[in-house]
């Protein structure tokens, strides 16, 4: 079989507690399958450790390569090779008693890649001997070993260092290149004290325009000498990045996680915030809509946000929006404490989107109650709307999920002239944002009763519970007498054989009553005496009037269930005799459809596939993440359904992904994105559920990863509508 080596690379929030790098060589027929051994092995050996690791790094060995052992995780192996994209390479660094001497010249690219960034970091592209090389080691063991301690220059340096190592390609690049890289983040972030992610992010984009690299210094060059006119008195800001909405919802969320404003936000930490942003959690929805709305809520520092969400006078108070209003417009103005370099804001009207019913919505305060029927004469002497409302009610719009709304039509039209077009569409809005509400107010409050009843309640809903819900696999949908969701009768007879026992034995049905009811008269079109067409009665044979047949039936469903017998009565009917554009039909299976309808009514009656009677399968949301939870749960019981199931789960996160990095309004990003958070977190609960800690890990990071592509789409898109 095909030998294959394997690079495991811990997580940094594991490295902390002692994860190391582990390397590996299997024996298997395929890549898949030699992925599957070495998660096996690892879980095996590391039984606490085995979620503390990224998914494997596979390839294929070839003759002449080196390679550890097979079948054992080799540590030391890991520390003196490294993975370059298609082999292992030797990176053993130089030991006390083979430290070259004070004269010899080092080939840096024969060192590890942290030596290698740190020596081109101190000592630019010059050759580095071995006294340099000295100088280089123990630069890094003070860096490390200085902890949270570091003066300004040294942790501006050690985030260089952690954002190089975290860019894979810049491993591999020559010295000269990596000076030129180095030496544009010290242009771009000159008297700044950047974290890593500013960082990396700019590593990111040099790395992707290779062709305007001079574009990118010019514009880093022009903008401090922006910032150094006229700041002799002025301090660099205290947060170390640029402030945006983006960044504010962060600090939000950190606020919320709760996390103390006082301590160094560490990966872990910005994990959990980006979840909580990604999960969408109602009280980071609202505390994000009314900070955002608030007048010129970017100038406030960082102190200022964590303490107005942190100091609130209750835990709930986000639940109501005129408190929480008035909570944040008091707090800011008795303790909000404005950026360093930046201006007090102007007190302004409250900026705020309110339901006024009938309709209408007030965006910003900028449309007012009016009466039943207004005066259209009186919109001239409506109240002016300033530029910055009007930016502000778009962007209100935005975070609605409602962006290609208040995108910007035509650049050269006024911000006060669309103010009046966003209300007018905000208005056109409203029913459907109320609809759509309702409806999932109503799908939450079913599930929340069900799941929070008291103790005999729980005991009451016990088989509701268990067969509430309906796999979609089974169902269809139907047009006639206004459209619904019809459920397979045999689907429903098995459910309730699992939950009885066999029918005739655990349950069965009893008929009852069973009739024919005539119903309205079935007309002909013939030719009257006059010629035209018209309409006739249709005799019977029987000296009467052929009527409409609906066949009837009255069943007893009996069942037993803890020894107990209980009964339900129900009716089904069903068409025999009927009109069609062919003319009358008749339905010879009519008696069996009735039978089956019954029965169909009175399980539904004990609760079998009542999210379908209840109106759930309405909502679009309920059913994705109910035919998810069926998917994993069908899938479970085959090994080979389970592997299918996350590879394509993978595959549509990657399409996803695609997506969103090339999609074109928020409007869009953020459907897309919702939908699949909603799947993925259906995925995750199961793996959970089920203690598979390394796939629920896994999920994890792929929707924080999804997260992130929005987020930068987001900026982007919103850049370039503000330079339209």
């Amino acid at each position: 079989m095909t030998v294959y080596n394997c690079l495991l690379e811990p997580k940094k929030s594991a490295i902390k507690d002692g994860a190391v790098r582990l390397a590996i060589s299997i024996q298997a027929p395929n890549k898949k399958v030699a992925e599957n051994i070495i998660v096996g092995k690892l879980w095996e050996q590391y039984p606490d450790n085995g979620d503390s690791y990224f998914k494997p790094k596979i390839w294929e060995d070839a003759p002449g390569q080196d390679r550890s052992a097979l079948g054992v995780f080799n540590e030391e192996f890991a520390t003196t090779h490294d993975f370059d994209g298609e082999k292992w390479i030797n990176i053993t660094p130089p030991t006390d008693n083979n430290m070259p001497s004070e004269s010899d010249i080092v080939d840096l690219m024969a060192i590890p890649s942290r030596e290698r960034f740190a020596a081109v970091l101190l000592f630019s592209d010059s050759p580095i001997d071995g006294s340099m090389y000295s100088q280089v080691v123990d630069y890094l063991d003070n860096l490390d070993s200085s902890g949270q301690t570091l003066e300004d220059v040294d942790r501006f340096n050690f985030n260089v260092l952690v954002a190089l190592h975290n860019n894979e390609p810049v491993k591999h690049m020559h010295v000269e290149g990596l000076n030129n890289l180095i030496q544009a983040i010290f242009t771009q972030f000159e008297k700044q004290t950047p974290g890593k992610a500013a960082i990396s992010q700019f590593i990111k984009r040099w790395l992707e325009n290779p062709g305007k690299r001079d574009e990118i210094l010019a514009a880093a060059t022009d903008s401090n000498k922006a910032e150094n006119v006229n700041t002799d008195n002025l301090q660099s800001p205290k947060r170390g990045y640029k402030h945006t909405y983006a960044t504010l919802d962060r600090e939000i969320a950190l606020a919320l996680r709760p996390h103390p404003c006082d301590q160094v936000v560490l990966s872990g930490d910005l994990i959990d915030a980006d979840k909580i942003i990604a999960d969408d959690r109602e009280d980071f929805k609202r505390w994000s809509a009314s900070l955002r709305t608030t007048p010129q809520i970017l100038k406030y520092d960082r102190n200022s946000i964590f303490g107005v969400i942190q100091q609130a006078p209750a835990s709930d108070t986000y639940h109501f929006p005129d408190s929480l209003r008035r909570h944040i417009t008091s707090w800011l103005e008795a303790n909000g404490h404005i950026e360093e370099g930046e201006t007090k804001p102007e007190k302004q009207a409250d900026a705020t989107v309110k339901n006024l019913g009938d309709g209408k919505f007030s965006i910003m305060g900028l449309v007012q109650e009016t009466p039943p029927n207004p005066v259209p004469e009186q919109k001239e002497n409506a109240p002016a709307v300033s530029d910055t409302q009007a930016e502000q009610a778009r962007e209100t719009l935005t975070d609605m999920g409602y962006g290609v709304y208040a995108t910007q039509e035509e650049p050269e039209e006024k911000l006060s002239e669309r103010a009046e077009k966003l209300v007018t569409q905000t208005e056109q809005l409203a029913a459907r944002i109320n609809a759509d509400e309702q409806h999932q107010q109503a799908v939450a409050s079913v599930e929340k009763s069900i799941n929070e009843s008291p103790a005999d309640g729980q005991e009451n809903l016990a088989l509701w519970k268990r067969v509430f819900r309906t796999d979609e696999r089974f169902t269809k949908a139907f047009a006639v007498n206004g459209g619904g969701t019809s459920i397979n009768g045999t689907y429903m007879t098995m459910l309730a054989t699992r939950e009885f026992g066999p029918k005739g034995i655990g349950w069965g049905v009893d008929i009852l009553e069973e009739r024919f009811d005539a119903g309205a008269p079935i007309l002909r079109k013939v030719k009257g005496q006059d010629g035209n067409q018209t309409w006739d009665l249709i005799q019977n044979g029987s000296g009467g009037i052929l009527t409409e047949q609906n066949h009837v039936i009255k069943i007893k469903l009996w069942f037993i269930q803890d020894g107990v017998r209980g009964e339900e009565v129900a009716y089904g009917c069903t068409p025999y005799i009927y009109d069609s554009k062919y003319g009358p039909i008749c339905d010879g299976e009519a008696t069996k459809k009735s039978l089956t309808d019954a029965t169909k009514k009175a399980l539904s009656s004990l609760g079998f596939s009542a999210d379908i009677f209840m109106g759930l399968y309405d909502n679009p949301e309920y059913r994705q993440q109910n035919k998810a939870e069926f998917a994993i749960k069908n899938a479970s019981e085959n090994a080979e359904d389970a592997t299918r199931l996350r590879q394509e789960l993978d595959d549509k996160l990657t399409r996803v992904a695609k997506t969103l990095e090339t999609g074109v309004s928020e409007n869009e990003i953020n459907k897309v994105f919702s939908s699949v958070a909603r799947e993925v977190e259906v995925h995750r609960k199961s793996a959970e559920a089920k203690g598979d800690q390394q796939h629920a890990s896994y999920l994890k990071s792929r929707l924080v990863r999804l997260t992130k592509i929005k987020d930068s789409r987001l900026a982007e898109l919103n850049s370039q509508e503000k330079t339209a």
